[in-house]
C-alpha cells in the first residue's frame, strides 16, 4: 500500500512521473519491511532510470545501501504488515543500519 501522506504530497508531486512511477513500482517489489533486492533492474525498466532513482534517494524517498539494496523511506506509514502474515527481511545488516522513528526509516549516521 501506499500512504497519501507520502504520494499525494506536492513536495512527491512535484517530481518527474518517472520517479513517482518508479516509486510505486519499488514499492510493489518490497519485501515486508519495505526493502528491495534489485532497485537497479527496476530503475533500467525505465528509459533514463538511474538519474530517476537518484532523484528518490536524494529527496529521501529511499535510503540506499553499498550492498545495492534500498529500503522504503515511508513503507511503515501504509504497511502494518498482521503479525501472523509478516515475514522478517533478510536484509539484516541493512536493518541495523536504520532506525524507525514515527514510521519513517532513518539512516544511522
Amino acid at each position: 500500500m501506499f500512504s497519501t501522506e507520502v504520494v499525494c504530497t506536492d513536495d512527491f508531486l512535484a517530481l518527474p512521473a518517472t520517479s513517482q512511477a518508479m516509486y510505486l513500482q519499488l514499492g510493489m517489489s518490497a519485501d515486508d519491511d519495505g526493502f528491495v533486492a534489485n532497485p537497479k533492474m527496476i530503475a533500467r525498466s525505465f528509459y533514463g532510470g538511474l538519474k530517476f532513482l537518484k532523484i528518490l534517494v536524494e529527496e529521501k524517498y529511499l535510503i540506499p545501501f553499498s550492498t545495492g539494496v534500498i529500503v522504503i523511506t515511508h513503507w511503515k506509514l501504509a504497511n502494518k504488515v498482521p503479525q501472523d502474515r509478516y515475514n522478517p527481511t533478510k536484509f539484516v545488516e541493512e536493518l541495523k543500519e536504520v532506525i524507525s522513528e514515527k514510521d519513517v526509516y532513518i539512516k544511522q549516521k
